[in-house]
């Protein structure tokens, strides 16, 4: 059975393979994904865009798997966000050079 600080080791090299090998997590993210993978409890995590909120799921996700969890269900508000947010400036009047589709290079519902 791995320990806090093995468990901590390896997710830190699964999070440098992700983003590159000088990284670290920032403050409060290992907290999460302890708490969730490996504490197995509920944690809400509010934090600025670009935080890492995303490696946190999916980190989590990670050990979870690894333990025999079965699949987890990942939703992001984020291309909703896009286009609530390109249809309010829409109606203010701003027009966008592109639509989500484009952004994304697939079609994204209607």
């Amino acid at each position: 059975m791995k320990t806090q600080v093995s468990y901590q080791q390896h997710t830190r090299h699964l999070l440098q393979k992700m983003i590159g090998p000088d990284k670290d997590f920032r403050p409060g993210q290992w907290e999460a994904i302890e708490a969730v993978a490996i504490r197995k409890q509920r944690a809400l995590v509010v934090q600025r865009t670009g935080w890492g909120k995303s490696l946190v799921y999916f980190l989590a996700t990670k050990l979870l798997r690894e333990q025999g969890s079965g699949p987890a269900l990942l939703i992001s508000p984020l291309l909703s966000l896009m286009r609530n947010q390109i249809e309010m400036a829409g109606r203010s009047g701003i027009v966008y050079p592109f639509t989500l589709a484009q952004a994304t290079g697939r079609n994204i519902g209607s």
